[in-house]
């Protein structure tokens, strides 16, 4: 788990990386099309894909700007993205899964 802050402390940033590697036209626009669906079913958290190394994550992101971050709201956004993977993560594994099996055959 990653804290970030961004735009010079405005935003802070929780993210999970890595959560897949992938590569191939398939595997990818099967996975993000399952990323959004579950990003949908959640209110804070998304997911995002870095298109120069293949990298998915799960983020929460929110702006700071002149409050105080508490240790209870690192806390929930720590959870939140940690529940949120685990009751998706089977269907994103599943997709995975799929179109690699596709690129077999």
């Amino acid at each position: 788990m990653v804290v970030q802050l961004d735009e010079e402390g405005e935003y802070i940033r929780v993210f999970a990386p890595r959560i897949f590697k992938t590569k191939g036209r398939n595997t990818i626009a099967l996975l993000r099309a399952c990323m959004e669906l579950q990003s949908l079913e959640t209110s804070v958290m998304r997911f995002e894909y870095d298109e120069r190394d293949g990298e998915m994550r799960a983020a929460i992101e929110f702006p700071v700007e002149d409050a105080t971050v508490t240790f209870s709201q690192l806390i929930e956004c720590v959870e939140g993205i940690f529940l949120s993977l685990e009751g998706s993560y089977p269907a994103l594994q599943k997709a995975a899964e799929e179109s690699a099996a596709e690129r077999v055959e």
